[in-house]
């Protein structure tokens, strides 16, 4: 959010607004390398080294269990069911053998599902929508355009939130196809729009933003979210490593 309102309020309204953009990530990077000395160890790592005291010392910070109790020698009933359940998590990996390339490539219909996934996703036009929304606002006749900017990466944000609830409810194939007709035909009218307009008409402007938002709301419960949840579903626990690697590769390449 801070990302948002930097973009927002500094990119056009002070000089050289650009170099503010790019240095606020370098002084949130730097509060965050500070902060890194108080953050405690994953107890799943501490677990995997054979570390279980620390693991439970990690445990009891975040389960914010009193220091009585700890100096007692006794023990938090959940922080001992959680190292339970994580040295089980970590007892069935260890039984599991890394799937070799060949077993990944001889997966078919898994590995297919998730590469076709992941090659959709930024082809559906999602790149081109956040980095040159405001341009898409100008050319439409929108005067404050870096206001529906603005908009649109917050309502994105919003709706990834609330796609983890309705996703359970509406199910996975339903978010994906109604998603990905929502933002289809949203980006072709607002292609039509573009092309059609016209500098004495200002409606234009109106309806490039109400098409670039239902794109925004058919992306983020559709192709944004709704493909990572089917990948992890789909794929065995051997071979999702390396599936994920692929798939994600291709998305970024």
């Amino acid at each position: 959010m801070g990302i948002i309102f930097i973009r927002g309020f500094t990119y056009d309204q002070i000089p050289n607004g650009w170099k503010v953009v790019l240095g606020f990530p370098i002084a949130i990077g730097a509060i965050n390398l500070l902060l890194f000395h108080w953050i405690p160890e994953s107890p799943c790592w501490l677990l995997r080294e054979g570390r279980y005291e620390d693991a439970e010392a990690t445990l009891n910070f975040v389960y914010n269990v009193p220091e009585s109790v700890t100096l007692a020698g006794q023990h938090d009933p959940a922080v001992t069911e959680e190292l339970s359940d994580l040295q089980t998590e970590l007892d069935n990996e260890r039984q599991i053998e890394s799937a070799s390339w060949m077993e990944v490539f001889q997966s078919g219909r898994i590995l297919f599902i998730c590469l076709f996934l992941q090659f959709w996703s930024p082809l559906s036009g999602i790149n081109v929508l956040m980095f040159y929304s405001t341009t898409i606002f100008n050319i439409a006749g929108v005067k404050e355009a870096i206001i529906g900017t603005i908009t649109i990466d917050v309502l994105n944000v919003i709706l990834t939130v609330l796609q983890m609830y309705i996703v359970e409810r509406a199910g996975r194939t339903a978010l994906l196809n109604y998603g990905t007709i929502l933002s289809g035909l949203s980006f072709l009218l607002l292609g039509i729009t573009l092309i059609a307009r016209s500098e004495k008409d200002t409606i234009q402007g109106v309806f490039a933003v109400i098409f670039t938002l239902t794109y925004i709301c058919g992306f983020a419960v559709g192709l944004g979210a709704v493909t990572w949840a089917i990948m992890a579903e789909v794929t065995p626990a051997r071979i999702r490593n390396k599936v994920y690697a692929l798939a994600v590769g291709e998305n970024w390449g």
